[in-house]
């Protein structure tokens, strides 16, 4: 198994104050948040099954497909909170995230391999698309822009 780590902030401190005074080396979990109204992509920090924060937004959507496909995120706080260098200030703390790739290699799907699983999952073609293309037709759709066609299994 492969891992990383690199140094960041846990963001929306000043909103879950009350609920949590951090202190330096406090290990964290993280997960998914579906119903963010600020960040579809949204990764909260976990301590006792209680929100204290969040992911930034910078890689949070790099986060969130992480997780989803089987990584796993770690937050380890390394100082004091300190005023968020954004301009819309708020506080955060500053942590160490450490990612650890599990069955990722393995479940990672190419972006076209992903769109044909897609295609033939919801019985979607292409106008234009051949089953077999060569490189040179291959070429040519993509300097023609195709039309997606979806076909109703349905009766």
């Amino acid at each position: 198994m492969e891992s990383f780590t690199f140094k960041s902030a846990i963001r929306g401190y000043h909103v879950y104050k009350d609920i949590w005074t951090p202190s330096v080396d406090d290990k964290l979990s993280v997960e998914r948040e579906f119903k963010n109204q600020f960040d579809r992509f949204a990764v909260k920090i976990i301590l006792d099954g209680e929100t204290v924060g969040h992911l930034p937004r910078e890689f949070s959507k790099i986060a969130w497909y992480f997780i989803a496909r089987g990584g796993v995120i770690t937050v380890a706080v390394k100082g004091p909170r300190r005023r968020s260098k954004l301009t819309v200030g708020g506080m955060e703390i500053p942590c160490l995230i450490g990612g650890l790739i599990t069955r990722l290699k393995e479940t990672l799907l190419t972006k076209e391999q992903e769109m044909s699983a897609f295609k033939e999952k919801h019985n979607i073609h292409v106008r234009g698309e051949k089953e077999s293309t060569s490189s040179e037709d291959a070429k040519s759709d993509e300097k023609s822009a195709g039309v997606l066609v979806a076909q109703s299994t349905s009766q």
